[in-house]
């Protein structure tokens, strides 16, 4: 998601916010974000959004995916809705070393992350 084409410097014209629309779409929905797209404006948004934490997801799985090359700066997401369940993700850049923070909140269902076969509990909050 850290694509050139996808950030261009400067838009001029509505074919090139056509065409930028186009590419975005595309690249949500093969990254997994077909849910989102369909939602339409409102979700595409969402998953641009998310793309700027290198998260992936699909209807059941969620992951953060983010080169630790790529990383030059902390940032936090707070407020993730997936599926039943408010995540708040934060990304820590400490001297050259990736720390992250999950929180899940969960509600009625179970939330997988990270690795396939890891799920955790709905009960309390739960920290990773």
């Amino acid at each position: 998601m850290h694509a050139e084409n996808l950030w261009p410097e400067r838009v001029s014209s509505a074919a090139q916010i056509l065409q930028l629309v186009t590419l975005w779409t595309l690249t949500l929905q093969k990254r997994g974000c077909r849910v989102l797209v369909a939602a339409g404006a409102h979700g595409a948004m969402q998953g641009m959004v998310l793309s700027f934490g290198g998260l992936q997801f699909t209807e059941n799985h969620l992951q953060f995916q983010a080169d630790p090359d790529v990383l030059h700066n902390s940032y936090a997401l707070r407020g993730i809705h997936y599926n039943q369940d408010l995540i708040n993700l934060a990304v820590l850049l400490d001297g050259g070393k990736l720390f992250s923070h999950v929180r899940v909140k969960p509600q009625e269902k179970l939330v997988k992350l990270g690795t396939p076969g890891r799920r955790l509990a709905a009960s309390n909050s739960l920290w990773s």
